[in-house]
Protein backbone atom coordinates (compact mmCIF):
# COMPACT_ATOMS: atom_id res chain seq x y z
CA UNK A 1 0.00 0.00 0.00
CA UNK A 2 1.76 3.53 -0.85
CA UNK A 3 1.11 5.92 1.49
CA UNK A 4 0.52 9.70 0.80
CA UNK A 5 0.15 12.58 2.62
CA UNK A 6 -4.09 13.40 2.25
CA UNK A 7 -5.67 16.70 2.23
CA UNK A 8 -6.40 16.80 6.00
CA UNK A 9 -3.47 17.17 8.20
CA UNK A 10 -0.60 15.81 8.99
CA UNK A 11 -1.72 12.24 9.16
CA UNK A 12 -0.85 10.04 6.16
CA UNK A 13 -3.56 8.85 4.48
CA UNK A 14 -3.07 4.89 5.14
CA UNK A 15 -6.88 3.86 3.62
CA UNK A 16 -8.95 7.19 5.27
CA UNK A 17 -8.94 9.08 2.66
CA UNK A 18 -12.41 8.25 2.36
CA UNK A 19 -13.04 9.07 6.39
CA UNK A 20 -11.74 12.88 7.04
CA UNK A 21 -13.26 12.83 10.58
CA UNK A 22 -11.46 9.57 11.43
CA UNK A 23 -8.11 11.37 9.72
CA UNK A 24 -8.54 14.52 11.67
CA UNK A 25 -9.28 13.05 14.84
CA UNK A 26 -5.93 10.76 14.84
CA UNK A 27 -4.27 13.92 13.89
CA UNK A 28 -5.15 15.05 17.38
CA UNK A 29 -4.81 12.36 19.20
CA UNK A 30 -1.30 11.56 17.93
CA UNK A 31 0.08 14.95 17.63
CA UNK A 32 -1.86 16.98 20.46
CA UNK A 33 1.22 17.30 22.91
CA UNK A 34 3.37 18.56 20.24
CA UNK A 35 1.95 21.31 19.71
CA UNK A 36 0.29 24.37 21.77
CA UNK A 37 -3.48 23.76 22.29
CA UNK A 38 -6.02 26.39 21.10
CA UNK A 39 -8.24 26.89 24.28
CA UNK A 40 -11.22 28.94 23.92
CA UNK A 41 -13.90 28.65 26.90
CA UNK A 42 -17.71 29.14 27.04
CA UNK A 43 -18.43 32.74 28.63
CA UNK A 44 -22.08 33.68 29.91
CA UNK A 45 -23.26 36.69 31.46
CA UNK A 46 -26.72 36.57 33.48
CA UNK A 47 -27.93 40.05 34.38
CA UNK A 48 -29.94 39.71 38.25
CA UNK A 49 -31.09 42.84 40.13
CA UNK A 50 -28.14 44.12 41.83
CA UNK A 51 -25.35 42.36 40.48
CA UNK A 52 -23.56 40.40 37.17
CA UNK A 53 -22.95 36.84 36.91
CA UNK A 54 -20.34 35.25 34.92
CA UNK A 55 -20.38 31.59 34.27
CA UNK A 56 -17.72 29.87 32.50
CA UNK A 57 -16.58 26.00 31.82
CA UNK A 58 -12.63 25.21 32.78
CA UNK A 59 -13.13 21.50 33.32
CA UNK A 60 -9.77 20.41 34.32
CA UNK A 61 -8.11 23.58 35.28
CA UNK A 62 -7.19 24.63 39.08
CA UNK A 63 -7.67 28.45 40.98
CA UNK A 64 -4.12 29.27 40.33
CA UNK A 65 -4.56 29.14 37.07
CA UNK A 66 -7.35 31.55 36.86
CA UNK A 67 -6.61 35.39 37.00
CA UNK A 68 -9.75 38.19 37.09
CA UNK A 69 -9.25 41.59 36.60
CA UNK A 70 -11.79 44.10 37.45
CA UNK A 71 -11.24 47.77 36.22
CA UNK A 72 -14.66 50.32 36.29
CA UNK A 73 -17.23 48.43 33.89
CA UNK A 74 -14.33 45.80 32.36
CA UNK A 75 -14.12 42.57 33.31
CA UNK A 76 -10.74 40.58 32.01
CA UNK A 77 -10.09 36.62 32.36
CA UNK A 78 -7.30 35.05 31.63
CA UNK A 79 -6.20 31.34 32.02
CA UNK A 80 -2.99 29.69 31.62
CA UNK A 81 -1.35 26.47 32.54
CA UNK A 82 1.82 25.71 31.94
CA UNK A 83 4.10 22.70 31.70
CA UNK A 84 7.62 22.15 32.17
CA UNK A 85 9.88 20.33 29.82
CA UNK A 86 13.15 19.28 31.20
CA UNK A 87 16.37 20.96 29.71
CA UNK A 88 19.85 20.32 30.47
CA UNK A 89 21.02 20.11 33.82
CA UNK A 90 18.82 21.68 36.34
CA UNK A 91 17.17 23.66 34.36
CA UNK A 92 14.10 23.83 33.84
CA UNK A 93 11.82 25.50 31.10
CA UNK A 94 8.65 26.71 31.53
CA UNK A 95 5.77 26.65 28.35
CA UNK A 96 2.49 27.84 28.37
CA UNK A 97 0.36 25.44 26.57
CA UNK A 98 -3.03 26.54 27.25
CA UNK A 99 -3.75 30.24 26.99
CA UNK A 100 -7.17 32.11 27.00
CA UNK A 101 -7.60 35.96 27.38
CA UNK A 102 -10.49 38.16 27.03
CA UNK A 103 -12.13 41.26 28.43
CA UNK A 104 -15.44 41.85 28.65
CA UNK A 105 -17.40 45.13 28.75
CA UNK A 106 -20.00 45.56 30.70
CA UNK A 107 -22.86 48.30 30.42
CA UNK A 108 -22.11 49.55 33.91
CA UNK A 109 -19.78 49.56 36.44
CA UNK A 110 -18.76 47.12 39.14
CA UNK A 111 -17.29 47.46 42.30
CA UNK A 112 -14.20 45.57 42.44
CA UNK A 113 -13.60 45.22 46.22
CA UNK A 114 -16.68 42.93 46.39
CA UNK A 115 -16.52 40.59 43.46
CA UNK A 116 -16.14 37.00 44.41
CA UNK A 117 -15.04 34.07 42.24
CA UNK A 118 -15.75 30.45 42.65
CA UNK A 119 -14.23 27.46 40.75
CA UNK A 120 -16.89 23.89 41.42
CA UNK A 121 -17.00 20.83 39.16
CA UNK A 122 -15.18 23.12 36.41
CA UNK A 123 -17.59 25.93 36.00
CA UNK A 124 -16.24 29.16 37.28
CA UNK A 125 -18.76 31.30 38.61
CA UNK A 126 -17.81 35.04 39.14
CA UNK A 127 -20.56 37.68 40.79
CA UNK A 128 -19.57 41.03 40.15
CA UNK A 129 -22.03 43.65 42.00
CA UNK A 130 -22.95 47.17 40.41
CA UNK A 131 -22.05 50.08 41.50
CA UNK A 132 -24.27 51.81 43.69
CA UNK A 133 -24.34 54.76 41.10
CA UNK A 134 -25.40 52.42 38.28
CA UNK A 135 -28.64 50.68 41.00
CA UNK A 136 -32.02 52.13 39.73
CA UNK A 137 -32.92 54.40 42.19
CA UNK A 138 -36.80 55.35 43.16
CA UNK A 139 -38.27 58.41 42.42
CA UNK A 140 -41.33 59.53 44.27
CA UNK A 141 -43.66 61.81 42.84
CA UNK A 142 -45.26 64.75 43.93
CA UNK A 143 -48.55 66.29 43.21
CA UNK A 144 -48.21 70.20 42.55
Amino acid sequence: MLTRWNDFGVFPSLGFRDYPRLARDLDRLLFAFDRPQNFSPRVAFEERENAWVLRSELPGFSEKEIDITVTGSTVTLRVERKTENKTEGDKAQSQASYVFERAFELPTKVEPEKVEAELKLGILTVTLPKASEAMPKQISVKAG
